[in-house]
């Protein structure tokens, strides 16, 4: 029963901190682009394959890759929020970091990429990261992806979050 209450109240600090890194994107991104980003998000999941555990690491597994959210060959594609965050919660093994950040938007969803590592690695009193000490652990807000030579808002003008989609440098 106390093992069932500890591992709740820590899925949900592994929420809250998910919200405040998802915020952390969001304030960078609306500083950098032309749209306005709808509240409802639906995330991918892009995974590094194959990081090295540590050396006689208890703490840590790597969990068979599943199909689930990944393409034959490329990107996953968007699924529900709470379906997508709560794919990185296994029984307090979560990953040793996620990088978020603003993907995409399509008018009326957000689409964000989570960009993993296939390493999982207890959460047990504190998740045990490669962000030691980052207030966010393991999650780490990432900014969009930039335009080529693209320098700030004020020396490049902002851009168009789709850019990468289309190819070209929405003003």
């Amino acid at each position: 029963m106390y093992g069932s209450t500890v591992q709740n109240m820590e899925h949900k600090e592994f929420w809250r901190r998910y919200r405040e890194a998802k915020e952390v994107a969001f304030e960078s991104a609306t500083s950098m682009i032309v749209e306005s980003l709808p509240e409802l998000c639906m995330p991918f999941i892009n995974i590094k394959w194959t990081e090295r555990l540590m050396e006689e690491a208890p703490f840590e597994r790597v969990y068979e890759r599943d199909k689930l959210y990944r393409r034959q060959g490329g990107r996953g594609h968007p699924h529900p929020e709470q379906e997508m965050v709560d794919y990185f919660w296994r029984d307090g093994y979560v990953p040793r970091w996620i990088d978020l950040s603003v993907y995409s938007t399509k008018g009326t969803i957000t689409v964000l990429q989570f960009f993993a590592s296939d390493v999982f690695t207890l959460y047990e009193g504190g998740p045990r990261t490669f962000h030691v000490g980052w207030p966010l652990e393991p999650w780490v807000a990432k900014s969009p992806m930039l335009p080529p030579d693209w320098k700030s808002a004020e020396e490049s003008g902002r851009f168009s979050l789709n850019w990468h989609l289309h190819r070209t440098r929405g003003d």
